[in-house]
């Protein structure tokens, strides 16, 4: 049952209207270079298109599904790339390519209003093949003009690195007394509001052909859109701003454009952020996408950096969000909020709290329990979610435990490999993971309830761990350190100019605060490294990483 059943939808031209208002801007005139310098798309281009499409995903309008394009002959192929071919010649675009079908989905059982809604899109498979294949072609350029802030959308990149990243920022600061500031920056609808004429100044400026960037403003140009339900249809609204939902095109697009607003802003202040090392590049940002976090020594340069970077975004389309921006401190009692403008202000997550950034929480405090615990309770309600074929017992057990962790478990195991693993923390994975299962599983025949509480707990979780053996299921604890590993692995081979290499290496002018130091992230393997006789935990890593790996976990378990 989907939570459309629990609410009443508002009419579809409500929606209209307010996606209408999102995609307003300003229309242009896409301009035909006078030298076409693109050569014509060739037959392993298509293939190679046609295979990065996903199976098992829903056809478009047209009833065409990605396993019917995988298993075309090669005379329509032919055909296809002709089509191709004549489109990046001339510019002509379908018809049917411009027009974004839109269909809503409530946020929530209780979703009354149009803003409930999220907007989900269907775009033809033909154009998506097309999307690839200029995707191919200008990816090398943009990839090249991405700073090592940005994360998103980027091979070899993972979150977890910049997770990391302002943890070890954030401990190195307690551990030294240096107080830090850091913005979690909230964008509102980013992909949505960006200007059209800002991302074809952004592609000009990352190198793209103008031929390329005259392609892409054909497939933009002229836009509608429309909202469809199962009974009926919207009136049809002009799209003229933001980068297309669905499309393969946008999340390079987006990132192309916002580099482009970031590299003006930072040329407006060179002294921003936290210098982590002597004569390099100072730490002021990191993305993921549109997820920014900003750094600085104090408020009054936090408050600097902001105000002149809504102004750089603003000339790209992007408006800030300030009720979802938050601003964090290690510096002891800071105010409540402060103010960006007369009407506009921040609020600051007081010492204790926590914030939640590329789905882990952020903790001033270093402490990452509250991370932990967040991860279990979002797995818990997944486990309730889904209750209904989890404890179905005409369901083989064995395929729903296989539906558990391919369910259950990742929300747990989320990001773990940037998370320190102290017992006390595998302690809270196991005991959650076995509550699931008993629940899951069911008590063993023959239980006498009669027994004291603990005792039939453990008669119980005995059960689990026969099932859990004979099915070969690892616990959550197992799989975290497993990631942790995997992931200290990743980390000992970046190069050093990486944001988490920089920020291991920070030392801070400050006095260290006495008493033994805090456990930092590699702690545990320095140990680890030591215990075997080596004292470079990255080379021992890199080195031992497949032979050491069963040994590294029975060493943090034990």
């Amino acid at each position: 049952m989907t939570p459309q059943q629990f609410s009443t939808m508002p009419p579809v031209d409500d929606f209209a209207e307010m996606l209408s208002d999102i995609f307003s801007g300003t229309n242009f005139e896409a301009t035909k270079p006078s030298v076409l310098e693109e050569l014509p798309f060739t037959m392993r281009e298509l293939d190679s298109a046609i295979h990065s499409l996903k199976s098992n995903k829903a056809s478009d309008e047209c009833g065409l599904a990605a396993e019917l394009l995988h298993h075309t002959p090669p005379a329509f192929r032919e055909v296809l790339l002709n089509l191709y071919n004549h489109v990046l010649a001339t510019g002509e675009v379908p018809s049917s390519w411009k027009k974004t079908f839109f269909k809503m989905l409530a946020k929530s059982t209780k979703a009354k209003l149009v803003t409930d809604y999220r907007p989900i899109v269907t775009l033809r498979l033909l154009y998506k093949t097309f999307s690839y294949m200029v995707l191919c072609r200008i990816e090398p350029l943009l990839e090249v003009g991405q700073p090592e802030e940005q994360h998103g959308f980027r091979q070899n990149r993972r979150l977890e690195e910049h997770l990391l990243t302002t943890n070890i920022v954030i401990d190195t600061s307690r551990a030294y007394g240096v107080p830090i500031w850091v913005l979690s920056l909230d964008l509102s609808k980013a992909f949505d509001r960006v200007d059209w004429q800002a991302l074809w100044q952004a592609l000009r400026d990352h190198g793209i052909s103008q031929h390329m960037i005259w392609i892409i403003q054909r497939l933009y140009s002229e836009q509608v859109g429309q909202v469809k339900t199962q009974n009926e249809s919207s009136k049809e609204f002009p799209i003229r701003a933001g980068v297309r939902q669905g499309c393969v095109l946008s999340p390079r697009l987006f990132c192309a454009v916002l580099e482009w607003a970031m590299r003006d802003w930072k040329q407006t202040g060179q002294n921003f952020g936290i210098q982590l090392q002597t004569n390099a590049q100072a730490l002021t940002d990191l993305r993921f996408a549109d997820d920014i976090l900003l750094f600085a020594l104090s408020l009054q340069q936090i408050l600097v950096m902001v105000r002149s970077l809504i102004l750089c975004l603003r000339q790209v389309g992007l408006v800030l969000n300030a009720s979802k921006t938050k601003l964090m401190t290690t510096q002891a009692q800071p105010p409540n909020r402060v103010w960006l403008h007369e009407e506009t202000y921040i609020d600051i997550v007081r010492d204790g709290s926590t914030h939640k950034w590329l789905g882990c929480q952020l903790s001033m405090s270093g402490d990452q329990t509250s991370d932990v615990e967040f991860h279990l309770h979002a797995a818990a309600r997944a486990f309730w979610a889904n209750k209904w074929i989890l404890c179905d017992k005409h369901v083989p057990l064995a395929l729903r435990v296989k539906f558990f962790e391919a369910v259950v478990t990742p929300v747990a195991c989320f990001g773990a490999g940037h998370r320190k693993v102290p017992q006390h923390h595998l302690r809270k994975l196991d005991s959650e993971w076995r509550r699931l299962l008993r629940i899951m599983v069911g008590p063993p025949s023959g239980l006498d309830w009669s027994l004291p509480w603990h005792e039939v707990l453990h008669e119980w979780n005995q059960h689990v761990q026969q099932m859990t053996q004979t099915l070969n299921l690892q616990s959550w604890s197992y799989k975290c350190i497993h990631g942790y590993w995997n992931f200290a692995h990743h980390v000992a081979k970046l190069p050093a100019n990486r944001w988490v290499k920089r920020a291991m290496s920070w030392s801070p002018n400050g006095v260290r605060v006495p008493g033994r130091p805090r456990d930092c992230w590699y702690t545990q393997l320095e140990a680890f490294a030591r215990f075997n006789g080596n004292t470079c935990w990255t080379e021992y890593v890199t080195n031992f990483f497949d032979i050491a790996r069963g040994a590294f976990i029975d060493f943090v378990q034990h």
